[in-house]
């Protein structure tokens, strides 16, 4: 097994992820071969700068620690490429320091061209008291996509001064849309995020249902009519001990209807006020005529029907 001699090289951040000037400095090195995993793990991280880059607190400088083997050849970059990293758990724990006891000072020395294996430059150092130290880090080597940032709520929002109606409305509808999928911040700086995956695996989807022949009842059906949001009216029923469904007149062509460009009828009303367009998105347009589908939205059902356009014209304003 060859030999290891512990060395220490301080960076700036912008020159330590530069591939450029780090093979410059390989050049430099004539006393051995540069450790092929240390390598490895520094052109991987070449590949998430941009990312790094945005971490001020460690941002300012860099300490990039590798190691030196004690032969002459020179770097192999066929060994770069085949061998991968070692796993980080394997890498051995440093040991207690015990404060009592004062640190010694250990000098560092960078080498030059002028050194050789044979000319130890600091004999302070045996290789025997220092074991070798590796980046274990095992970076991807595909293009890292960082996850957007969640949504700072606002509390609350006014529309602009070169802002019409469908304009502001569109906005609230892209905040709702990145607050659904990405999470969002509360004013404690606190993160909430929205866990989408049940209202999408419990949506379920009627095509052609028969229609019910008229049946009597002993009881009564009590219509109320209230001018609230079909939203609101959702979550206070529920308060009250309720199950209620909710029932949307859908768009047959398109998921959302016009809430991307700020419409205000009941189902774009929703679509800006929860994840109901997350659930309308799995399914396939346009939607049968006769077709239905239950759409699990936060804690309640809501039923979706295709609405036709003719029969529901003088009940707009209702929405």
């Amino acid at each position: 097994m060859a030999n290891y001699t512990l060395q220490s090289v301080h960076y700036t951040w912008k020159n330590a992820l530069l591939w450029g000037n780090f093979f410059e400095h390989c050049k430099e090195v004539r006393k051995g071969n540069l450790c092929h995993r240390i390598v490895h793990s520094l052109i991987a991280l070449t590949q998430v700068c941009p990312i790094l880059s945005q971490i001020s607190s460690i941002a300012e400088k860099l300490i990039v620690t590798y190691c030196l083997e004690s032969s002459n050849h020179m770097l192999d970059p066929a060994r770069i490429t085949k061998e991968k990293p070692p796993v980080a758990d394997k890498m051995p724990m440093p040991a207690p320091v015990d404060p009592r006891q004062s640190t010694p000072e250990v000098q560092t020395h960078v080498p030059t061209s002028q050194d050789s294996p044979n000319n130890q430059s600091n004999p302070s150092i045996h290789e025997k008291d220092i074991p070798a130290v590796e980046i274990l880090a095992d970076f991807p080597s595909k293009n890292f996509i960082p996850e957007p940032p969640p949504l700072i709520v606002q509390k609350q929002y006014f529309q602009g001064e070169n802002e019409n109606t469908r304009q502001y409305l569109t906005r609230i509808f892209e905040d709702t849309l990145k607050a659904c999928k990405h999470g969002y911040q509360l004013a404690d700086n606190k993160i909430v995020k929205i866990n989408n995956e049940p209202m999408l695996r419990e949506t379920v989807s009627y095509g052609q249902l028969d229609l019910l022949p008229p049946n009597e009842q002993p009881h009564q059906t009590e219509f109320n009519v209230m001018t609230q949001d079909t939203l609101q009216v959702l979550l206070k029923r529920k308060a009250e001990g309720g199950n209620p469904v909710g029932i949307n007149m859908a768009n047959r062509y398109k998921a959302g209807g016009g809430v991307d460009h700020g419409c205000t009828a009941q189902e774009e009303a929703l679509c800006r006020s929860s994840n109901h367009i997350l659930g309308l998105q799995t399914q396939q347009y346009p939607l049968e005529l006769k077709g239905e589908f239950i759409l699990r939205m936060s804690k309640f059902s809501v039923m979706i029907k295709s609405k036709d356009s003719h029969s529901w014209t003088n009940r707009k304003k209702w929405l």
